[in-house]
């Protein structure tokens, strides 16, 4: 429910930061096969790539089942839909910014792992209840906690590119795996959403984050000296 407002704001700030400092061309230049390894060879671009599928096909879900869930389990009409999710909207555009000074600060990972928690616990707390005054206010810390971590992913992707020649061509990987994730999230839900209803939709989307916060707790992935590979060291093929 939260990615209404707030949230489709915060992921198009990702989707506008990573692509400073890279030219149209180079956005959609694909890896060769020795870049390939590389990337997938390197544990923090895998990992990354695991999280970026995850982290999309949850947001994904959420778009997909945003009016069935104000229909189906809260009972509103569309307006009031709205309403109720304006404080998910406002706090989770407004602490984007915060949240990327905090993770300059504290470093990516700090910022990431409870960021992808607490919206991982709210959406499974939405699921069960519907109670308006408790969606409004657990929603809006979904928004929270969602915002905080969006311009940690964006700062992640770009020190996994590196600066070697290739830095487009691992930019351009990571946008593939997250819209390959928002194409397999609606598709996903609307399954669950046909099948066992709204509610089971939101608890697989709250279990998607909680998994993108164990993927970066259990990684190097945002850590301020963990060392990059860059694609360019790999001998010739």
């Amino acid at each position: 429910p939260i990615a209404c407002v707030g949230l489709a704001f915060a992921l198009a700030l990702v989707a506008v930061r990573p692509a400073a400092g890279v030219s149209e061309r180079e956005r959609f230049v694909l890896p060769s096969v020795r870049e390939m390894r590389s990337i997938l060879g390197n544990s923090q671009r895998s990992a990354f790539t695991a999280l970026v599928l995850v982290e999309a096909a949850a947001l994904g879900a959420l778009t997909a089942i945003f009016r069935a869930y104000g229909r189906d389990v809260l009972g509103v009409t569309l307006a009031h839909q709205g309403l109720l999710l304006i404080p998910a909207a406002v706090v989770g555009a407004a602490v984007v910014v915060p949240g990327g000074v905090i993770a300059d600060r504290l470093g990516a990972k700090r910022v990431m792992v409870p960021g992808f928690a607490v919206t991982g616990i709210c959406l499974l707390m939405l699921a069960r209840w519907s109670d308006p005054a408790f969606v409004a206010a657990t929603a809006a810390v979904a928004g929270v906690g969602f915002g905080l971590a969006v311009p940690a992913i964006a700062s992640t992707m770009m020190a996994l590119a590196g600066s070697t020649s290739s830095r487009g061509g691992v930019i351009g990987w990571f946008m593939t795996m997250d819209g390959i994730g928002h194409a397999a999230g609606p598709a996903a839900a609307g399954v669950l959403l046909a099948t066992l209803g709204a509610e089971a939709v939101l608890i697989a989307a709250g279990g998607l984050f909680l998994a993108a916060a164990s993927i970066v707790l259990s990684s190097r992935l945002g850590e301020r000296e963990a060392a990059i590979v860059p694609v360019d060291v790999l001998p010739p093929a």
